[in-house]
């Protein structure tokens, strides 16, 4: 019982098993990515989809399966760092038990060699007929510091996991909001408001593809009362754009997408009027009446997000986003005599000029209120320790590749013929990586090695 124990230890704290547990990771994060979001409707058996919902495989990274290699992977680290350690105490301490090779038997001075270690600066001990002599200790420990690396980089994930979340907001342009929504379809409240000032998209020209959106915000923190004390409603301005992200109160606020809701009640149309070299801006709403100067008004009857104008000139829309947003004017005397019915085009700045005829030109900006921007929020208070597990990891690094740890046994004997002779054993930190005392030590031996 206790040797089969102690090789099912043995092989979780192996580094096969480590390959095994790191390849699975890799292939169902791999899916995790590619594989599109599943629902019940996915699945022709109802039996398969409880299995696949039970597992959580609709979502790869939160799933059981993807948690528990984790955990795994995890503790085959932690075991595989205290055998490490484990071993070096054993190989440092239970001299008896090295194996001296014959292929390591050479007939050298001892004086010499010893005299070699010292020059090297070899950290020398000495028991009975057996010399250790080491060289840059400290690299025994990159690759213990390496694993301790991984094992932080772990341990901020599942911080992240548990103290952290991932949601989503759509706020309407001048609307605001203060509460996201997770995938699960909980909600989770922010602490502070996000108010959507302004809204704009910049798309490639003669095309439907967005080049760029953009959301104005203002962050407001609520009020407290601290010590009998008020404080005031803190709040700022940011530009938010794709690469831009807002961190704020450790919670951060990516732009993700966007969205076209037409409310004819909220509405507001945003247009500029310039009579005589004087602009003045408006904001209407649909079928409400303006003046735009004595004895003429005016007010807007119809909208349309993309409006084209074929050669002959007809109007048509092309698409739902507001890639050209126009506007139908229509113009009239106080007594109801139709004077204009035109549209105006927000990107044709001279489809709104009527100065020879009538006196004004009226430029269309934007209908404000019916586009809608995409948050996501994601709140990460692990972020920091994972960081930390990757500094550690990358000097670790340099570390094992600036320092190559070397430990020479050389066990003292003689011999009738050929008088001292010693066997020897090198350990090198890097199997196949290059040693300068390893090196220097086989070239002090090769002059004198003989194959016995």
């Amino acid at each position: 019982m206790k040797i089969k124990l102690y090789k099912f230890f043995s092989f979780l704290s192996s580094s096969k098993f480590a390959m095994i547990i790191s390849a699975v990771i890799l292939i169902l994060a791999v899916a995790g990515s590619l594989i599109p979001k599943v629902d019940e409707s996915t699945f022709s058996s109802k039996q398969v989809s409880d299995i696949v919902f039970a597992l959580g495989l609709d979502n790869i990274y939160t799933s059981v399966i993807f948690i528990s290699l984790i955990v795994l992977f995890a503790l085959n680290l932690i075991l595989c760092t205290l055998k490490l350690i484990i071993f070096d105490i054993n190989k440092l301490s239970d001299i008896s038990n090295i194996n001296f090779k014959e292929h390591g038997r050479v007939a050298i001075k001892h004086a010499e060699v010893i005299s070699f270690l010292e020059v090297c600066k070899f950290d020398i001990k000495q028991e009975g007929d057996v010399i250790t002599a080491s060289k840059n200790s400290f690299g025994k420990y990159t690759v213990i510091i390496i694993h301790t690396g991984i094992l932080i980089i772990l341990l901020g994930a599942l911080i992240g996991y548990i103290f952290g979340f991932k949601g989503y907001i759509n706020i309407l342009e001048g609307s605001s909001d203060n509460v996201a929504v997770l995938s699960t379809g909980e909600f989770v409240p922010l602490g502070f408001d996000i108010k959507v000032n302004r809204f704009d998209v910049k798309y490639y020209d003669n095309t439907t593809r967005p080049s760029a959106f953009v959301s104005d915000l203002t962050i407001t923190k609520e009020s407290s009362v601290v010590d009998n004390k008020s404080n005031d409603n803190q709040s700022f301005n940011y530009i938010l754009n794709v690469n831009s992200p807002l961190e704020y109160e450790g919670i951060y606020i990516y732009q993700h997408s966007y969205g076209f809701y037409l409310n004819k009640k909220d509405a507001k149309f945003l247009f500029d009027v310039e009579i005589d070299n004087i602009s003045k801006k408006y904001e209407v709403r649909y079928g409400e009446s303006f003046k735009i100067k004595d004895n003429l008004f005016g007010k807007i009857t119809d909208f349309a997000p993309a409006l084209a104008v074929s050669d002959d000139g007809k109007f048509s829309t092309m698409s739902d986003e507001m890639v050209n947003p126009a506007i139908l004017l229509e113009a009239y005397t106080m007594e109801g005599e139709p004077v204009v019915r035109s549209w105006l085009l927000s990107k044709q700045k001279a489809s709104g000029d009527f100065t020879e005829d009538y006196g004004f030109k009226m430029t269309f900006d934007k209908l404000y209120g019916v586009q809608y921007t995409g948050l996501s929020i994601k709140k990460d208070p692990g972020t920091a320790v994972v960081y930390l597990g990757f500094l550690i990891i990358s000097i670790a690094l340099i570390l094992t590749y600036l320092i190559n740890y070397t430990i020479i046994f050389i066990h003292l004997t003689k011999d009738e013929e050929t008088g001292e002779m010693i066997f020897y054993k090198v350990f090198k930190q890097r199997r196949f990586g290059r040693s300068v005392p390893a090196q220097m030590f086989y070239k002090l031996i090769d002059k004198d090695e003989k194959d016995i």
